[in-house]
């Protein structure tokens, strides 16, 4: 979400990685990722969040290694009827995100602006076997500042949010489990990449793509890590050597306060 962060072009960035998650190394240590014990396999992740949690993040940007700041993230909804709202505080602002349950996501603001899903997705599968693959595939709109701090729904709060042709295909997959340390600790956690295929909202962007990777661990019913970056195309581009990348971001769980998860 900071405006600030800088673009490159990928034949600039050919020799740092496609991938995220080759960023580890300065940042976090984690083991390789194996197949789960049968119990872990069979775990849920599905631990509700509960009114009160606070998990503190330091955000890093993986193009020069520099920690950006904190982000805040708050439970301040935990409803079976409502779902579960949670408020990401940085830089003074706060941005909204809605699970309809955990980890199905409505409304989420952890990219480059905040969205609204015409149908919900998956951000972590309630199984977490190995191997689990998702798919969703929906449409979706991009919320103004006035709307993005706060529970919207269209046709409420005399917005005019309307889904047109803005398509978010997301496939969704259970790498493994691994042991990963970050500043909070270390933790067991299943490895969850998405691969996210859309339409980007600015119309010089095409073919856009993104690559975001989790680490969750049902111990605290949470994720403790989680980096993304994306590439896309512009107009007359031929080749997908020619794209340019988007943000290369990484999250780490510094702290965590308030009531255990249900």
């Amino acid at each position: 979400m900071n405006p600030n962060r800088r673009e490159f072009s990928a034949t600039f960035l050919a020799g740092m990685g496609a991938i995220a998650t080759g960023a580890l190394a300065g940042c976090a240590s984690t083991q390789a990722p194996a197949s789960a014990p049968p119990a872990l396999a069979m775990r849920q992740a599905e631990p509700v969040p509960q009114v009160g949690q606070s998990f503190t993040f330091r955000e890093i940007n993986l193009y020069n290694k520099q920690v950006t700041g904190d982000v805040v993230h708050r439970v301040v909804q935990s409803d079976p009827a409502k779902g579960i709202a949670i408020d990401l505080l940085e830089d003074q602002q706060r941005h909204r995100e809605i699970f309809v349950k955990p980890w199905i996501v409505l409304q989420e603001a952890h990219h480059d602006a905040a969205l609204r899903f015409e149908q919900p997705v998956t951000l972590i599968p309630p199984q977490l076997t190995p191997g689990l693959q998702i798919i969703d595939k929906t449409r979706y709109v991009m919320l103004p500042e006035r709307l993005a701090g706060g529970d919207v729904q269209p046709g409420r709060d005399g917005n005019d949010l309307v889904f047109r042709d803005l398509f978010w295909h997301v496939y969704t997959q259970v790498l493994g489990w691994e042991t990963v340390a970050v500043p909070a600790g270390r933790f067991e956690v299943a490895r969850v990449q998405r691969r996210v295929f859309f339409k980007h909202f600015d119309t010089f962007r095409i073919q856009s793509t993104r690559t975001e990777t989790l680490w969750y661990a049902p111990s605290i019913g949470h994720w403790v890590a989680r980096e993304w970056t994306g590439e896309y195309l512009v107009p007359g581009a031929r080749r997908r050597s020619a794209a340019f990348r988007e943000d290369w971001v990484r999250w780490e769980l510094l702290n965590r306060s308030g009531p255990p998860q249900a």
